[in-house]
């Protein structure tokens, strides 16, 4: 399958196919697995990349970090480049899955109460960014959908393409983007489905916060994290 990673790429359950990026589902001897590969973007992405491992060696040092940690997360089985000389061509990704995986978007979006269920992942959440960050480790990009509920119900962190691993103490500037990240896009999921009020910003926000700061030695400002969730809403609405 390694010698024909797009072709088996080509051929299964496509999940996203981008100018930068492509992921699909694909059996191979009986196993599902999960296939990404990540493209070439511009001159810029070829001048970063010239004497730096694509962002599978990223994302498989990332996965073995939150092994150790304890935060469920897919394992990476394969991670490899295609170079012509100096310059990458691709990433190349696979990772296992299980039946009845699912992004927690989805998983929400689908609740009878999808405002109790993100009640209760909420509170998981903040259990696993204080592990995070008590750690050293960013994710990056940790909005919903980069979180995963698993076959057995409970909830996962996937695409470590992003994450970082500081020396010392992670900035706290860092960890209110990320907590900014989460919330916003927690509530932009909730204004999408039909019947469901209205979020409270500033409730949401000061509940998480409480909740993240009970495992966590580094204290965010709600009032400020609230702030930076609908700054970026706007953002997020403007670019539509």
């Amino acid at each position: 399958m390694l010698k024909n990673f797009d072709s088996v790429l080509a051929g299964g359950k496509i999940l996203k196919d981008s100018p930068t990026t492509t992921a699909a589902l694909a059996e191979c001897g009986g196993q599902m697995l999960f296939l990404k590969r990540t493209n070439n973007k511009n001159w810029k992405f070829t001048l970063r990349y010239l004497f730096r491992s694509a962002r599978p060696f990223r994302s498989a040092r990332a996965a073995e970090k939150f092994s150790q940690l304890g935060i469920p997360t897919p394992p990476v089985i394969a991670a490899g480049e295609c170079r012509c000389g100096l310059i990458l061509k691709c990433g190349y990704l696979i990772t296992g899955t299980e039946p009845g995986i699912c992004g927690m978007n989805q998983a929400i979006r689908e609740a009878a109460d999808p405002v109790g269920e993100m009640s209760v992942f909420l509170k998981k959440a903040a259990v696993m960014m204080a592990a995070l960050h008590r750690n050293r480790v960013i994710h990056g990009d940790l909005k919903l959908c980069n979180f995963y509920r698993g076959g057995n119900g409970e909830p996962g962190i996937w695409d470590l393409d992003s994450v970082r691993i500081y020396r010392s103490r992670v900035p706290l500037r860092e960890v209110e983007k990320e907590l900014t990240r989460l919330i916003a896009s927690c509530v932009e999921l909730l204004r999408r489905i039909p019947g469901v009020p209205e979020p409270e910003i500033d409730s949401m926000t000061s509940r998480f916060c409480r909740e993240y700061c009970a495992y966590s030695p580094l204290v965010p400002s709600g009032t400020k994290v609230a702030g930076l969730v609908r700054a970026l809403l706007e953002r997020w609405r403007n670019k539509k």
